[in-house]
Parts: structure tokens; sequence; C-alpha cells
């Protein structure tokens, strides 16, 4: 039971690399075009690659017998190469893609499969008229061709597969020619070892997906955010400002910053405590500030170059990877309704016709007198 236990969480794990993160129809097309661009800015390192390798091949194994075979091996390698390179030039002086279809990619695959073929009949006709140390040296070449391409193709498992597949195939006829039992061992490698390549193109794959779908997550969510941004600039009078942890106002996205004399204000660099006119409520600000406590509807008089205005701060602190970071919070001018304030309430003191003391204020002082008595 505890065998059984231990394995199916490894099972579990090894079943999830297979497992491609789910991509909706709406970004189907556009993740396909970024796997198409991911592979097409490969292409020439690639092409050069198996140029490279083919002239290895052909200096390797030249005088072996197999001449009359390797010379249309390597027409026909130039030939694939070269059509693939110019498909690719065509295709970089159009104009960008956004979306690609289906088609496209088992169009990449059917190239990546002709590559294939070209390299699995190599062993083919090449391993009868060798000897050991021939066999182990193209043994190595076409490895390294299908890790190499496996790796380079992982944004396209189909066109991976489609290369990898052939190459595998072809070592493992060649090696069958012989009759050899070391062969045989060697057969069964070939097959373990293209597993592993499997599941690594799998895991690339879906981390490629991954990244992908993370950045489509992250740009519909500025979308998102310079959506409310803009609603909040439109219906509101109000500005955001953020602090760093000195208290030293920072630079925010000029939509929200508030008008040009408001900015001017709270420039960036300057202290946010220093803005305001000694009043209880700035000790308020500057005792939160210190504190790191938030604050809410603090109204306090400042100098703007349109004159002395009334504004109404509120704040919290913000912590990142927890660590404080400063403040971020919301100012709105308040000038209009705090003088509106002030003069109902210089009403309810004094006459609006002599501007004596009314009943009120002398009711007021004389309860203050009696107190202090």
């Amino acid at each position: 039971m505890q065998v059984k236990t231990g394995l199916i969480p490894q099972l579990k794990a090894i079943a999830a690399v297979f497992k491609a993160p789910v991509v909706s129809a709406e970004l189907a097309g556009s993740i396909r075009a970024k796997q198409l661009d991911t592979v097409r800015g490969l292409i020439p390192a690639i092409m050069m690659a198996q140029l490279i390798n083919g002239a290895v091949v052909l200096l390797a194994f030249w005088s072996s017998g197999a001449e009359r075979m390797l010379g249309v091996w390597a027409t026909l390698l130039c030939f694939i190469c070269g059509a693939i390179v110019l498909r690719n030039v065509r295709i970089e002086n159009q104009a960008p893609i956004q979306t690609a279809s289906r088609t496209s990619l088992d169009r990449m695959a059917q190239g990546a499969a002709f590559l294939g073929l070209i390299w699995g009949i190599v062993p083919v006709f090449v391993i009868p008229y060798t000897g050991t140390l021939g066999h182990m040296a193209l043994g190595i070449i076409l490895a390294a061709m299908g890790f190499a391409g496996a790796f380079l193709l992982a944004r396209i498992p189909g066109a991976a597969y489609a290369f990898l597949g052939p190459i595998i195939v072809g070592q493992i006829i060649g090696m069958q020619l012989e009759n050899n039992p070391v062969y045989d061992l060697l057969s069964i490698l070939m097959v373990v070892y293209a597993g592993i390549l499997v599941v690594c193109i799998q895991w690339s794959h879906a981390r490629f997906l991954a990244q992908l779908l993370g950045e489509a997550a992250l740009r519909e969510q500025e979308q998102l955010i310079s959506l409310l941004l803009r609603d909040f600039e439109e219906t509101t009078s109000d500005w955001l400002w953020q602090s760093d942890e000195d208290g030293l106002i920072q630079d925010i996205p000029s939509g929200v910053q508030g008008n040009k004399a408001q900015y001017e204000v709270m420039s960036p660099g300057a202290t946010l405590v220093d803005l305001f006119h000694e009043c209880e409520a700035r000790s308020v600000l500057q005792k939160s500030l210190e504190r790191r406590q938030p604050f809410r509807d603090l109204v306090m008089p400042v100098s703007t170059n349109d004159g002395d205005a009334w504004w109404l701060l509120t704040g919290k602190p913000v912590f990142e990877g927890g660590f404080f970071a400063g403040f971020r919070g919301v100012a709105s001018d308040v000038t209009a309704s705090k003088e509106s304030e002030d003069r109902i309430a210089h009403l309810a003191h004094y006459d609006a016709l002599t501007g004596l003391p009314n009943r009120v204020t002398m009711l007021e002082t004389l309860e203050k007198q009696v107190r202090a008595t």
C-alpha cells in the first residue's frame, strides 16, 4: 500500500507535464502567431547547423563507398534548406502577423518532417558501408541533431516531433541492419531517450504557453486599470498621490495627478507634511506618517499658485514584500466647501447686518466662563 501511495503523486506529476494550459479561442490565434514568430527567428541558425552537419557527414563518409547516395542526399538537404530560408525571408518581409491559423503550424511541422526524413535516411545507407568507429561518429552527429532540433522547435511540439521521429526511426533501422545484439540494446536506449525528449518538449511547451497566458492576463489587467483610471479622471475632481518611505512625493501617471496647480504643489521630491500649514490636522498627518498608520479625511490649508486653498487628504501605508514602501492615497480640493462651512459658522455666531456677536455667541461665552469658575 505504501508503494502505491508513493507512486500516485509521481504519476500525477508526470501526467501534469503532458497537460498544457487551456487556451481560450480568443487567444489561440495570437498564441499560434507567437509560436511561429519564436521558431522563425531561429530558422537561420537551424539551417546553418543543418548545412554544417551535412558538410561533416560528407567529409567523414565520402570515401566509405556510399558516395553516390551521399551526393543525392546532400543535394536534397541543400534544396530543402534553401527553400525553407527563402520562404522565411518572404514571410519576414511581410507585415508582422497578430494571429495565425492551425494550418500555419502544420506547414511548419511539414518542413521539419522533410528535414527529419533527410537525416533519418542517412544511417540506412551509410551504416552498411562503415565500421564501428563510423557508426559511433554518425550516432553522435544524429543524436546532436535530434536533441538540438527538439530543443529549438519545442515551441511547436508538432514540428519537434516531426523532426525527431524520422531521425530516431532511421537510426534504429540502420542499427538493425547490422544484426548485432549490442545494437539491439542501443535501439532500446534510443527509444528511452526519445521518450525523455518528448517529456522535455511537452514541459517546455507547457511553460511557454503559461508564460504567454500570463502576459495576456497582465495586458488585460493593465487595460482594465487604464479604463478605471480614465473613468476616475473623468468623473471626479480628486487626484492620486504617493510617497516613498521617507515621505517624499513620487511621480504618478499624468492622468491622475490633478491639475497643473495641484501638481506643482505636489511635485515629485517635495516632502508631504511640509506642503501644508500648521494646524491640528497637519499634526495628525505627521504622527500617522511616523507611525505608518492610515489616515482619512484630513482637511489642511495649503498655498498654491492660485492662492490659499484647503485640501482633503486620505492615505494608507503600502508594504511590498513585507517592507514599508511609503504611502498612497487620494487628495481633493475642498476650498469651496470649507469656505461655505466657515461662512455658515460665522453667520451662526455673528449678526449679518452689524457683524457683532449674536445671542448664540454670548451664551457660549457665558457657558465657558461658568465652566472656568
